[in-house]
């Protein structure tokens, strides 16, 4: 109300505030200097169209969008100008690939974890390495730490961009952190259902299961983020808090998990 106050003021007398129609909606965002902007068809406000043109020619899947912006976001990535500014990425549940396809862009080495298959382009990549095991599979430990070899056995992120609720990609997510650094960062969407863009109850819950191994816990909405999306960030603590119990999973209140592919 207020803003609209100053708004009635503030234009000229040719100016009527109230409903009117609109041929399209621009979200800008200024960052370190730079814009991020997308442009949408009124009909999309508040969300983000599945359709909309993919940032980079030949990826695999849109999602590609939402780990750009992330690092971008979080100040986790060198200028394209400069050499690969992490040494080693996982990437749990990486099928079809996108996200391991941009990762290999920035990282020497990225760890693609899922029993599906990649599309071809990506495993292709020099810096892949694609592990195809569920991460509860008996086998998973001994094949990430020979992937890792290379960097010294340990990663500098941890990301998921998996199609299941949060409750249960931070069970897949926790199980990959004994290989992330003290320093080392997660980054994960946290894909909810539901109506309303208040997501601070899941936040929360990720907050306390995570808390005795991370720190810095974040939350964003990125412009590619879908309206059921947020993303989530932390940095693992150099020294493990001491707990009484485990936190349990956050619960998915009967939300089924769907395929692990991005």
């Amino acid at each position: 109300k207020s803003l609209e106050a100053f708004l009635g003021e503030s234009l000229p007398e040719q100016f009527e505030l109230g409903k009117a129609s609109f041929s399209a909606v621009l979200m800008a965002v200024e960052l370190e200097g730079r814009l991020r902007w997308c442009y949408l068809p009124p009909a999309w406000l508040y969300r983000t169209p599945q359709d909309i043109k993919r940032v980079f020619e030949g990826a695999v899947a849109q999602a590609v969008n939402k780990i750009e912006e992330a690092l971008d976001v979080f100040q986790l990535k060198a200028h394209t100008s400069q050499p690969a500014s992490l040494r080693a990425a996982i990437d749990v549940g990486a099928a079809p690939g996108s996200w391991a396809s941009y990762l290999a862009q920035v990282a020497q080495v990225v760890v693609a974890v899922d029993p599906a298959e990649l599309a071809p382009a990506v495993a292709a990549l020099p810096a892949v390495r694609h592990i195809r095991l569920n991460s509860r599979d008996p086998g998973i430990s001994a094949a990430v730490t020979r992937a890792l070899a290379p960097c010294g056995g340990v990663a500098d992120l941890v990301v998921c961009d998996m199609n299941m609720h949060p409750g249960q990609a931070c069970e897949v997510v926790a199980s990959m952190l004994p290989f992330l650094r003290p320093g080392g960062h997660v980054i994960m969407t946290m894909k909810m259902h539901g109506i309303g863009r208040d997501r601070s109850a899941a936040f929360d819950k990720l907050r306390a299961y995570f808390d005795g191994e991370l720190e810095g816990h974040q939350w964003v909405w990125l412009l590619g983020n879908t309206k059921y999306e947020a993303t989530y960030k932390a940095t693992k603590r150099t020294q493990p808090l001491t707990t009484t119990q485990p936190v349990p999973a956050p619960t998915t209140n009967g939300a089924q998990g769907a395929s692990a592919q991005s």
